[in-house]
């Protein structure tokens, strides 16, 4: 799952399908030390649903009227932790990422918005908030501009979470490595 240097990772078919099957298979393998991740997920969504109907009705009194849309210029990517959200959460995986040639808008707008449900979006899509909605917001509805602040930062210290706890399950000497005697190295120990 590395990245290539000169962009985003996960930009070939392959790479994208290698990395939400290991994603996935190490969620399966591991389901009680997993099991923190999932109630992050669902902490997550439930903070999402909140800001979903903040979103639905700001979007369309703003989107449709922007001389540069964001989905129309934008180069965004799905990074680690939305993957992690997206398995964790049990939430339908897109079929590629987002990343597009420049001057190309997002694979997923349709003249409608985005095809993606906010759940299935990079979050930067949903973190995002351009001068003109952060506006209308804070001079009309200041206290709806208050709770999208707080969950998407609270929203934020979850992904570190799934991202972390993930790591740390993921890289963990495995029971049957223990149970069969290999012992994980320390940093300058000699074997």
């Amino acid at each position: 799952m590395c990245a290539d240097s000169a962009g985003p990772p996960w930009q070939t078919r392959k790479s994208w399908q290698a990395a939400n099957f290991s994603i996935r298979s190490l969620l399966e393998r591991h389901p009680k030390q997993m099991q923190p991740l999932f109630q992050t997920a669902l902490e997550i969504r439930q903070r999402l649903d909140v800001l979903d109907a903040i979103y639905d009705e700001l979007c369309p009194q703003t989107c449709p009227f922007c001389p540069e849309p964001c989905c129309a210029r934008a180069d965004v990517w799905f990074d680690l932790r939305d993957l992690l959200f997206l398995h964790a959460g049990f939430l339908p995986v897109p079929l590629k990422n987002p990343r597009k040639p420049d001057h190309v808008p997002c694979w997923f707008l349709g003249s409608g918005g985005c095809r993606l449900p906010r759940k299935s979006r990079p979050w930067i899509c949903t973190w995002y908030l351009c001068p003109a909605q952060k506006r209308r917001l804070q001079n009309r509805r200041p206290a709806a501009f208050i709770q999208l602040r707080t969950l998407t930062g609270e929203i934020g210290a979850y992904r570190k979470q799934l991202e972390k706890h993930f790591i740390r399950v993921a890289g963990a000497p495995s029971a049957a490595c223990k149970r069969d005697g290999f012992r994980e190295e320390k940093a300058g120990s000699r074997a």
